[in-house]
């Protein structure tokens, strides 16, 4: 009895959905991309100019897809068990999977616009990866004040918070600057550089509560 409790309990059916859910996001992402025009040569390259925004946005989901799969990943292999928090928090982690390429649309559809749309557009992107890094660093306390995280994996666990948090420094600090210049998503990338250099310097070993 105690054993199939364990099974009811094991988060191993949890980790298999996320991964399907991730699979079929970057489906869509791909499947969402615009086919250049082929008519001649200049049609072709003026073509792939007009749509490089399309482009670039499923470059930079494509990276922040995995990157997202990776942290949790890494958090769902050091948690031994669930509850129904925990699969709560992480069908919140799933709702911002499946609204990637809703999001993805929306940074190629900013050309031309004004700087308040723009802001919007952008701010809403950088929204869903700060959450989803957030309920990440949820998700690994809750297991862990339940005592259901692997023994001796302290280490593990400060690493991937720090990460998390990086992104989360990163994407969020963009998202009111976004309402002042076009170029805040630039913090998606140094944000998260200059948050890792800052825990790598101060030696901090957990990021605490």
């Amino acid at each position: 009895m105690p054993e199939a409790q364990d099974r009811r309990e094991s988060p191993e059916r949890l980790i298999f959905l996320s991964d399907a859910v991730v699979a079929i996001a970057l489906t869509l992402l791909a499947v969402e991309l615009p086919v250049p025009s082929a008519g001649s040569r200049n049609a072709f390259l003026s073509s792939l100019h007009h749509d490089q925004s399309h482009y670039v946005a499923f470059l930079t989901s494509f990276i922040v897809v995995a990157v997202a799969w990776r942290n949790h990943r890494a958090m769902s292999v050091l948690v031994t068990k669930s509850d129904p928090t925990f699969e709560t928090l992480n069908f919140v982690w799933l709702l911002t999977v499946v609204l990637l390429p809703f999001a993805a649309k929306l940074l190629s559809l900013h050309r031309g616009s004004t700087l308040f749309v723009h802001a919007c557009a952008f701010g809403f992107y950088a929204l869903i990866e700060m959450l989803s890094s957030v309920v990440v660093i949820v998700m690994l306390r809750h297991a862990r004040a339940k005592g259901w995280v692997q023994a001796n994996s302290d280490k593990e666990i400060s690493r991937l918070q720090r990460t998390c948090v990086s992104f989360v420094t990163g994407f969020g600090l963009s998202i009111p600057l976004f309402f002042v210049t076009n170029y805040a998503w630039t913090l998606w990338v140094i944000g998260p550089i200059v948050t890792h250099l800052v825990f790598k310097l101060t030696g901090s070993a957990e990021v605490r509560a």
